[in-house]
């Protein structure tokens, strides 16, 4: 788990691409997490994190691959493509 600025958490090696968690005042923001929930969640239980929030940007929603991780129904989703 990288984390190239505070409150910024990149994890690497647990999927294709890298994973994006930013912690925020209001909780965390995963951002274009994974393409499977169980890496992500790993993702996360790693970093002792719990998601808040799912943005996916681009393709990727189309998918579902960020979205995947939502758990409750308190977790705040956000797409964006063009």
């Amino acid at each position: 788990m990288a984390e190239p600025a505070p409150g910024i958490q990149v994890a690497q090696g647990y999927d294709f691409g890298d994973f994006v968690f930013v912690r925020t005042n209001d909780g965390v923001v995963a951002i274009d997490a994974g393409s499977a929930p169980r890496r992500v969640r790993s993702a996360l239980a790693d970093a002792g994190l719990t998601a808040t929030s799912a943005w996916a940007t681009g393709r990727r929603t189309g998918k579902g691959l960020t979205l995947s991780i939502t758990t409750g129904p308190d977790t705040e989703v956000r797409s964006h493509h063009r």
